[in-house]
């Protein structure tokens, strides 16, 4: 049977590394090394300045969607027929992709008409959305201009 030798206090410190693991034999415990260099430099500073640009990017996507609560029916319309097709907040947390005809949506979906909120009219018909086409009998789909 093979003994081993016991390190003892005053020996010298050693530690072993092993997959980011510094073993230190003195003390008998495992520490985990942990390089706190992430934000330090120039490389944590040019991650940190491309985090804060693309999160200045989502506020002011988010920022461009128009609100439609607050248009006219007939000024939603003529925004719609302008763009032919935009994304349009609803609600508050809400919004809907709305399209002026069904080439504007892509391959596989078709229109269903979409109504609205909007500031004179409960109920505004501001065009159309795209939803699945579950049609399995069009037999004249070959047909349809896309």
């Amino acid at each position: 049977m093979r003994r081993h030798r016991k390190l003892d206090a005053s020996a010298a410190h050693f530690d072993a590394r092993y997959a980011g693991f510094a073993v230190s034999a003195r003390l008998g415990i495992l520490e985990k090394e942990m390089d706190m260099n992430l934000f330090g430099g120039k490389k944590g500073i040019a991650v940190l300045a491309g985090l804060l640009a693309y999160l200045a990017l989502v506020a002011a996507a988010q920022a461009q969607r128009a609100d439609v609560r607050g248009f006219t029916c007939k000024e939603a319309r003529a925004m719609l027929v302008e763009k032919r097709a935009a994304v349009l907040s609803t609600g508050p947390n809400t919004y809907d992709r709305f399209v002026i005809h069904e080439h504007y949506c892509p391959i596989g979906l078709t229109t269903k008409p979409a109504w609205v909120q909007t500031s004179d009219k409960q109920a505004c018909k501001i065009g159309y959305t795209c939803v699945v086409d579950t049609d399995d009998d069009d037999r004249w789909w070959w047909l349809r201009r896309r």
